[in-house]
């Protein structure tokens, strides 16, 4: 895998996941690796199947129970993003399907991948309020500020976000974000 963590992204992903027993993440890559040090159990989201193989196959040697979620968009390209739009009906199955099947609220949630405001604003939806969230490249984008009005910034490291919901939601607000940004895979 390219590095693309500095060494205090990753010192605070240890930091927020130490002694935490869950995450979910969209998207797997590095902070992979690093979240499978740290915590008991691992759901990952990614719409690359190959990438999910391979870090599959390297956290295979830790101590962490990895659960991977292959979701088909269709074609994908570098990172993941949709190759076109063939299949524009099944991307909102990026950040909505995993939430069937969850038993419970993830202790952290990580968000790396496609879609990333709706799924952060799913996470909102769907966990409970102590929640942490990691948000890779928030520092960077400021189109994925849109999320502010709902979430508490904890730390700024780098190009992490670190996140957690408001003690105050708007949930109307929330749902009327996830639908502004359903299907925009940025």
């Amino acid at each position: 895998m390219r590095p693309h963590l500095t060494a205090a992204e990753v010192t605070q992903i240890e930091l927020q996941l130490a002694g935490l027993s869950s995450l979910l993440e969209f998207g797997c890559g590095e902070s992979t690796l690093v979240a499978a040090r740290q915590v008991r159990r691992i759901v990952s989201v990614d719409s690359d199947a190959a990438r999910l193989r391979k870090v599959q196959g390297e956290v295979a040697r830790e101590a962490v129970e990895f659960t991977p979620a292959h979701i088909d968009i269709g074609p994908v390209g570098e990172g993941g993003y949709p190759a076109d739009e063939s299949r524009l009906r099944d991307w909102p199955r990026y950040h909505t399907h995993i939430w069937r099947g969850m038993a419970g609220s993830p202790d952290a949630v990580t968000v790396a991948g496609r879609f990333r405001v709706a799924c952060l604003l799913q996470a909102i939806i769907h966990c409970k309020p102590d929640c942490v969230f990691l948000f890779h490249d928030f520092n960077e984008k400021p189109h994925y500020h849109a999320v502010l009005r709902h979430v508490d910034v904890l730390a700024r490291v780098g190009r992490l976000g670190v996140l957690r919901t408001k003690r105050q939601v708007d949930g109307t607000a929330v749902l009327h974000d996830l639908f502004d940004h359903f299907l925009n895979p940025d």
